[in-house]
């Protein structure tokens, strides 16, 4: 028998040997299975720990909150390969992920053989589930921290099979230490200790241990308490409940999959723990696995049952997310090894029969997947040198910033260029949780939604460069706010990336001619942060269109926060924080314009008048108006509906002459009927000569006009009636 076991034993080792081997020769032929930017943020925190330790801040990633406090989520991976690259750089963190790689194959192999005690079944079944899972070796064989992670759960579980819970508790925490999912290993004991209360076991003491290795692990992260907070986003970004974010933004891996690609690419761990459930289900004598173990009031196999409660729960969560799959494999490895030796013939060819019919459908599911991949996606190694040779021609002269078109661009730019900043890393929702208006915001962007990118790119995101595909930058170089620099040529064009300098200021081509104004319209989405700004070019005479009415609209009156947060987004002033932005929301149900003056109207009339004496405004209910950048006149009460304009007498004020530039916001709520403004400069002799002497009143500084609202002046109808407004 020792020797039948031993010979068993080498054929399903060198069975796995012969799949570990096909793995790495399909990377060679199928490089795109091996595309993985994330590779890249890894070797650059490699590095960093390496030459430093353990980094309290990442500055490059300051959108995300890093610059504030790195929110280290993979603490034990990276300690192991910051060792790595200290004595092989890059190649040795590449070997460091691969001995993973290898280390899980070769424990799944022996545990797979040492459970063959009779039959070529369990071997040919072990390298089925292998070579018709290439999802499984694709994400196995990545320069990622599930590797580690993964190896660590396996171990976990055939820790627990064997009865060594307090080992297993420990390496439940060394998973925790090595990768952000705390709520894996909390799963894995939880069906364990479950399994053992049923059967009868006391279990406070693993109960007790459980809490406490996971809660040393938890806390010893450097990044405690964030790391716990990224562990739940993750779980959300597994899950999909991130429906603000589009769901082409995320990984591939993540993105559900219809009931076809289901069968076809995880159909074989789906069915394979119901198979043995089936098989342990069938009558049998003398044995204690069938349905009669748990018939009694105690469980009396919990070791198998918490197996395969696992197997069957990681496998029905392959439906939610799935990147389940990558625990399911081995589970299920593990499930089929812990019941295939104890079934009698009937139960082994119903497994075999499984086998048959579902390489039928997963194999082909496995090839669609990699020609998909090989055809369509980018291999790593030339995207990684386009964009290198891309940010190439930015200076190295400070912390300069890079608007990244997408956040997987990050990880090269991180690695390459770690003296440059950028906006996201790793998951668009990291900046989602951070800023959820700033995620929104650069959504638009990449989805060519936004009429102003220059606001957005330098004001929102303070960036000095935009790294876009060659494939956009025909669009943005047409704007004068980007400077298309010249990049050296891609290593291969389906790749080449592109890069943009921003202008500090905005130009004034956005600001019209003659007696005109550029109004920017704040249409009322369900959230501030989906407005779009509208430009239009308003004679001063036209009326503005009126806003249908919204009954019952409970919008809170607009503040001069709220005012001076819409002026900085609207692109007159400097930066927009993420806090200004909060501003804006509880003013969602508003209505604001933005009217500014050529300066080149302004020159005109102080050339042929001698200087700019008074400032009309009219429209509708208004804000306020600034002249040379200062705030000049804000109404009392400024959002009250009432129909007026207003004439401001410019000769006493501070800040003029000479009169460079003008500009008026106004700001209503929907229920107001109308919002808009409109500007007309004068001179006294305008005034005088065009609509006589009609300010007779005690009060020097400013007028209302009340009733019919057009001005007389500049040919428009008479005024019927001014009024003074004390």
């Amino acid at each position: 028998m020792k020797r039948r076991l031993t010979q068993q034993t080498l054929v399903s080792t060198v069975v796995y040997l012969a799949t570990l081997v096909a793995v790495f020769f399909a990377t060679r032929y199928f490089p795109a299975i091996d595309f993985d930017p994330d590779r890249f943020y890894h070797f650059a925190i490699s590095r960093i720990y390496a030459a430093s330790g353990y980094p309290a801040t990442l500055p490059q990633a300051e959108d995300i909150g890093w610059g504030q406090a790195f929110a280290e989520k993979e603490f034990l991976f990276h300690v192991l390969s910051g060792f790595a690259w200290k004595l092989g750089g890059e190649h040795g963190v590449v070997v460091y992920s691969r001995v993973l790689f290898a280390f899980l194959m070769t424990t799944l192999g022996f545990v797979i053989a040492r459970a063959a005690k009779s039959g070529w079944m369990v071997p040919v079944a072990t390298f089925v589930i292998m070579l018709c899972c290439a999802q499984f070796s694709t994400r196995m064989n990545m320069i990622r921290p599930h590797v580690l992670a993964i190896l660590v759960m396996t171990w976990q579980i055939l820790a627990w099979r064997s009865g060594r819970w307090k080992l297993a508790c420990v390496l439940a925490g060394a998973y925790t230490l090595a990768y952000h999912a705390f709520y894996v290993p909390l799963a894995i004991n939880g069906i364990f200790i479950a399994s053992l209360f049923l059967a009868g076991t006391n279990v406070s003491r693993h109960v007790a241990w459980t809490i406490l290795s996971m809660a040393a692990a938890i806390i010893a992260n450097p990044a405690f308490p964030q790391n716990i907070a990224t562990g739940v986003q993750v779980l959300a970004i597994a899950t999909q409940q991130t429906s603000s974010i589009p769901e082409y933004f995320f990984g591939g891996e993540i993105r559900l999959l219809n009931s076809v690609q289901l069968i076809k690419q995880h159909g074989y761990m789906i069915f394979l723990p119901l198979v043995l459930v089936l098989v342990l289900l069938v009558p049998r004598s003398n044995t204690t696995l069938t349905w009669n173990a748990i018939r009694g009031r105690k469980l009396r196999c919990p070791e198998l049952f918490a197996v395969l409660g696992i197997s069957l729960l990681f496998s029905a969560l392959i439906f939610l997310t799935p990147r389940a799959f990558e625990i399911a494999v081995p589970a299920g490895m593990i499930a089929l090894a812990t019941l295939a030796g104890q079934h009698q013939r009937t139960g082994r060819w119903i497994t075999v029969v499984f086998l048959v019919t579902f390489v039928a459908f997963h194999v082909p599911g496995s090839l669609d997947r990699i020609h998909a991949t090989s055809v369509f996606n980018p291999t790593v190694a030339p995207a990684s040198e386009s964009i290198r040779r891309a940010l190439s021609v930015i200076p190295q002269d400070g912390q300069k910033k890079v608007f990244n078109w997408s956040w997987w661009v990050s990880p090269f730019i991180l690695y390459h260029r770690p003296d440059l900043r950028f906006i996201d890393l790793l998951d668009p929702t990291f900046l989602q949780r951070k800023s959820p208006e700033m995620s929104k915001l650069r959504v638009a962007v990449y989805e060519d939604r936004e009429t102003d990118p220059w606001f957005v790119v330098r004001n929102v995101f303070h960036a000095d460069y935009v790294m876009i595909p060659d494939s956009m930058a025909g669009r943005w170089a047409t704007d004068p706010h980007f400077t298309l620099m010249k990049t050296p040529p891609p290593v291969d064009e389906r790749y080449g990336f592109s890069v943009l300098k921003v202008a500090e200021h905005r130009i004034d081509r956005f600001v019209t001619k003659g007696r005109t104004g550029t109004a920017v319209v704040s249409r009322p989405f369900p959230e501030i942060t989906d407005t779009e700004f509208r430009r239009q070019d308003i004679p001063i005479e036209q009326e503005w269109p009126r806003i249908e009415e919204h009954p019952g609209d409970s919008a809170p009156v607009p503040t001069l926060a709220f005012v001076d947060s819409f002026r900085t987004l609207a692109g007159m002033s400097g930066g927009l924080k993420p806090k200004d932005l909060a501003k804006l929301d509880p003013f969602k149900n508003s209505l604001c314009t933005r009217v500014s003056v050529d300066p080149a109207e302004i020159a005109r009339i102080t050339r042929d008048a001698g200087r700019i004496d008074y400032l009309g405004i009219g429209g509708g209910s208004w804000f306020g108006v600034w002249v040379n950048d200062e705030p000049l006149y804000q109404a009392e009460n400024p959002f009250a509906p009432r129909l007026v304009d207003t004439l401001i007498d410019l000769r006493g004020a501070r800040s003029v002459p000479p009169v460079r530039s003008i500009e008026a916001i106004s700001c209503a709520k929907l229920s107001t009927n109308r919002a808009g403004l409109a500007i007309s400069l004068w001179s006294k002799t305008d005034i005088e000569s065009r609509c006589g002497n009609v300010f007779r009143t005690s009060h020097p500084t400013r007028w209302q006009i009340a009733g019919a609202t057009q001005w007389e002046c500049f040919g428009a109808p008479v005024v019927e009636k001014i009024s003074n407004h004390p």
